[in-house]
């Protein structure tokens, strides 16, 4: 499966406390999260083995938290690219410097080493 996420890609924020004590995800968060899962929707079918995630991130962002970036990616795509992010047995993440902000996402499914080599 392989699909784009338009526009600038946004860190995973720290869940915050509001005023009556419940705890929320920010709304730029939420937001980024739902726009990987409908982008991963119109993709296809959600992987249901281990998976491989290789993703590109096309920023012009120059401080830019990529293992926060990650986090959005694998939340949104939880019930959508795949049942949950504990499929995740690979992982590549590159960034590149681009005036066209986007993440570009391949998932595949793999075997799953059970072994220590």
């Amino acid at each position: 499966m392989k699909f784009t996420i338009p526009g600038e890609p946004v860190p995973k924020e720290r869940p915050r406390r509001g005023p009556h004590g419940n705890w929320y995800t920010p709304r730029a968060t939420k937001a980024y999260e739902d726009t990987v899962a409908y982008s991963a929707m119109a993709a296809g079918s959600k992987l249901t083995g281990p998976v491989v995630l290789n993703t590109t991130v096309y920023t012009s962002n120059r401080k830019l938290d990529m293992d926060n970036v990650l986090k959005s990616l694998a939340d949104g795509l939880n019930g959508h690219g795949y049942d949950d992010d504990r499929q995740i047995c690979e992982l590549h993440m590159y960034r590149v410097w681009s005036a066209n902000p986007r993440v570009e996402v391949e998932l595949k499914e793999t075997q799953e080493t059970t072994e220590d080599p």
